[in-house]
């Protein structure tokens, strides 16, 4: 009984030391679970401010690409760039170096796709072909531009008139019109023009260079234009008639200019002697008489001319040329002037006609003087009696014969 007694007493005490290691075990528990909560909790914290760093180094990296995407910056004008070669190119537009030369004609470009386009010049080839009307051309850029024809699209517009273009490059030389711009300049004469065509076109003028040639009379010209519009001499094609008088014209612009003697409209004026022109080159060229610019001297004579017709008509004098010939008779004339007149006489044409009385006369001049008859104008005055004329023949008869105080 006792050994049972003490068998139990010993389970007794080991349940109980079970007992008691089990509740601290459950104590450390209880201490544990805060401290890894805090751990936690400190844990997210430091995610949380990763992921925040993360997010600022993402967005200054973004800036540093973007940066890098435009770190190439020209240093004449300030443009950026994403690559360096772009700059490098951009860079020879300050410098005028043009490195790529074509072997055939040494035309030099400024970069190497320039010259690549113009080699297929020589090499006739044109890749590019209209799918409308077979048309082909060198270039791409050519062919979106042709094809704008069948569109009709005129993408640029100019600001101040609304008038529109098929190119960029036509917009810019209208735009010229707009701002009185001339950024191409004869050397020898100071002349300036819109466009570089027409100071080339002009600078055959002081070569003397004449590559288009009359075959019916060896007449040679500078421009082609002025070939074509000298055969209409020889066809005596005159396509172009006045709707007042019926008188015809070989030039449209001639037509235009002809009508303002209708309807007298002078709109060009002179501000120093109020004298008023039909065109604006008319008036420019007046302007020489104030200026008392003399700028074509005769090397035979030494004589000097304000205009270059009247030059050019001079220097005939001393050659004896007179190239227009009356296909009628043969009379040769220095002037086209004269022969057209001329012809007159073998036509019976007498294109001038007077409002006031229906007489009409072959020339200009003869009906301006008549219609001194009608307004009774007498603008020739007798420096010595005061007596006036309608004519200056007559005041040259009066003062060599008739003038009463020249007699005393």
């Amino acid at each position: 009984m006792e050994m049972v007694r003490e068998e139990s007493e010993d389970k007794s005490d080991a349940e109980q030391d079970a007992e008691e290691h089990k509740g601290m075990m459950e104590v450390k528990d209880e201490h544990k679970e805060p401290e890894e909560a805090e751990m936690n909790e400190q844990m997210n914290i430091t995610n949380e401010e990763q992921s925040c760093s993360s997010s600022r180094n993402d967005n200054q990296v973004s800036q540093a690409e973007t940066q890098s995407k435009h770190s190439f910056i020209c240093s004449e004008c300030g443009k950026s760039f994403t690559r360096r070669g772009h700059l490098r190119i951009h860079m020879i537009i300050h410098t005028g170096e043009r490195p790529y030369t074509c072997i055939q004609c040494q035309k030099s470009f400024t970069c190497k796709g320039s010259l690549k386009d113009h080699c297929k010049i020589h090499s006739g080839e044109k890749p590019f072909m209209c799918p409308q009307c077979g048309w082909s051309f060198a270039r791409q850029e050519d062919l979106k531009r042709h094809i704008r024809i069948h569109t009709g699209e005129k993408p640029f517009s100019c600001a101040q008139c609304t008038k529109s273009f098929t190119s960029s490059g036509d917009l810019r030389r209208h735009v010229r019109i707009h701002s009185g711009e001339r950024p191409f300049s004869c050397a020898q004469c100071k002349k300036s023009f819109t466009q570089k065509e027409g100071l080339k076109e002009h600078a055959k003028i002081h070569s003397g260079e004449k590559l288009f040639a009359c075959m019916l009379c060896g007449k040679s010209f500078t421009h082609q234009r002025s070939l074509k519009r000298h055969m209409k001499v020889h066809s005596g094609e005159k396509l172009h008639q006045c709707p007042e008088c019926g008188r015809r014209f070989a030039e449209a612009g001639n037509l235009k200019t002809h009508l303002l003697s209708h309807t007298g409209e002078r709109p060009f004026s002179c501000e120093k002697c109020e004298k008023k022109f039909f065109l604006a080159v008319h008036l420019k060229t007046h302007m020489r008489i104030h200026e008392d610019e003399r700028r074509y001297v005769c090397s035979f004579c030494g004589k000097s001319f304000l205009w270059l017709n009247g030059f050019k008509d001079h220097q005939k004098t001393h050659i004896g040329e007179k190239p227009y010939v009356c296909l009628e008779c043969g009379s040769t004339f220095i002037r086209p002037g004269e022969l057209k007149v001329h012809e007159r006489i073998h036509t019976g044409e007498k294109p001038y006609k007077c409002s006031h009385c229906e007489k009409s006369f072959t020339q200009s001049g003869a009906l301006k003087i008549h219609k001194r008859v009608h307004t009774g104008e007498k603008p020739y005055l007798c420096p010595t009696c005061g007596k006036t004329f309608s004519r200056y023949g007559n005041l040259g008869k009066h003062l060599k014969k008739a003038c009463p105080k020249l007699k005393q």
